[in-house]
């Protein structure tokens, strides 16, 4: 994954209908990305629920805790 103050690896998670992707800052917190693929009378869309929640310590041990919910296209 490559965000706003460089890269990191992931730990993609598939089952059935859902992709998780995981990350684990340098700091020591958590992101993960959760996906899911529509099914629609013809198949599968190229549309996806999303939901992503962030967990991480902040100084002096606060949490700063965040989840986010949309959706996201297959871009080919």
């Amino acid at each position: 994954m490559i965000g706003n103050v460089g890269s990191a690896d992931l730990i993609v998670v598939p089952t059935l209908q859902l992709l998780h992707f995981i990350e684990r800052t340098s700091a020591g917190g958590f992101t993960l990305l959760t996906l899911e693929r529509q099914l629609l009378d013809g198949g599968l869309s190229s549309s996806f629920r999303a939901v992503y929640s962030r967990h991480m310590t902040a100084l002096l041990g606060h949490w700063i805790v965040s989840q986010h919910y949309g959706s996201c296209q297959l871009w080919e």
